[in-house]
């Protein structure tokens, strides 16, 4: 039985399949299965992925009689595995050569880890672009969690027991954002980790899984929702749909031009506090810390408030957690004091 399965579906992406192929391929580890399953591909994607199956055995090619999406075709991807550990990739990303025995090489070693992901570089077209450092211990993913998805999809591997449990499948509902609905609920039992190192190139493609996410953003809030949902309903955090909303709001990246809705993404953040030292339910310290982010990113993002938004800032327990540098924090108020001398100049000359 092969050491590790290799799991990658594939619809439409002739592209850059060859470079993806060859980076598994190529692989200074090479005990693995590499199942590619077709999704019924309407371009020379099936061709290119036969040539490969032709000479390399490792490569276990299935084609669907229908096209059923992402979300499906993991889970019968996992089926056919039978590998020790089960690796993501994804159609359109390049792995480093050694990823797979860094992370081998890493499980060896730490036999309580489950999951293991590694840090990313974006690439868009031929440039590269920033590079996602995310070196988290468990208990930092864990916190994480409770506002985004920490786990690139496609640098995961896993231990393949961690799919004996048929809950800790791929929930079908979630055509978009499954893998964040798998981890919130995976690292209820098991414990993850991230490699600080960069060990795959992340293509963004407007005509990729990305791309079509960006174009769904409606329904991908509605799942990021109901994700947030069933954590604060395991944890048994208490909530109501307004906070529910504000959690929402606070992770969204949008623009803030509310002083009321800046001063309730405070409440509820210090409310997860608060509720953390009753309950327990992540590490105190790495929900603080990225508590503490998020405060002085929602104040960022208010910053068309003005002068005011300096002051609750400042005022608000919250700031201690904090952790900007000091050239974050003076962009921070130069902004917002723009922002009041330009409200002002209108009030005057308007």
């Amino acid at each position: 039985m092969p050491v590790i399965s290799v799991i990658m579906s594939v619809y439409n992406g002739q592209k850059y399949l060859p470079e993806c192929i060859d980076s598994i391929l190529s692989q200074t580890f090479e005990d693995f299965e590499f199942i590619i399953v077709d999704d019924c591909s309407t371009d020379d994607s099936f061709d290119i992925l036969s040539n490969y199956a032709d000479v390399d055995s490792r490569v276990v090619l299935k084609r669907n009689s229908c096209n059923i999406g992402l979300t499906k075709t993991l889970n019968k991807m996992i089926e056919l595995s039978a590998g020790d550990f089960v690796a993501r990739m994804d159609a359109d990303d390049i792995c480093d050569l050694s990823r797979f025995q860094k992370q081998i090489d890493f499980f060896k070693l730490h036999q309580d880890i489950s999951v293991c992901g590694t840090n990313i570089e974006e690439i868009k077209g031929s440039k590269s672009n920033r590079v996602w450092r995310n070196a988290f211990e468990h208990d930092d993913i864990k916190a994480a969690l409770f506002f985004y998805n920490p786990m690139p999809h496609s640098s995961c591997m896993m231990r393949s027991q961690v799919f004996d449990d048929c809950k800790q499948v791929y929930n079908e509902s979630y055509i978009v954002m499954q893998d964040y609905e798998l981890w919130q609920r995976m690292i209820r039992r098991h414990k993850f980790h991230i490699l600080d190192e960069v060990l795959l190139k992340y293509r963004v493609l407007d005509t990729g899984v990305t791309g079509l996410s960006a174009r769904k953003s409606k329904r991908r809030d509605s799942f990021r929702k109901e994700i947030y949902r069933s954590i604060f309903e395991f944890y048994q955090i208490p909530f109501n749909e307004d906070e529910l909303l504000v959690h929402c709001f606070i992770t969204s990246g949008l623009i803030n031009t509310s002083y009321e809705q800046l001063i309730d993404c405070e409440s509820w953040l210090m409310n997860l506090l608060e509720n953390n030292e009753k309950i327990n339910f992540v590490n105190r310290k790495s929900l603080q810390n990225i508590v503490g982010n998020y405060w002085f990113n929602i104040c960022t993002r208010s910053s068309i408030l003005g002068a005011r938004v300096i002051s609750v800032f400042f005022k608000s327990d919250l700031y201690r957690y904090s952790s900007q540098r000091a050239i974050d924090l003076i962009r921070f108020v130069s902004k917002s004091l723009a922002c009041y001398d330009n409200r002002s100049n209108k009030a005057n000359f308007g």
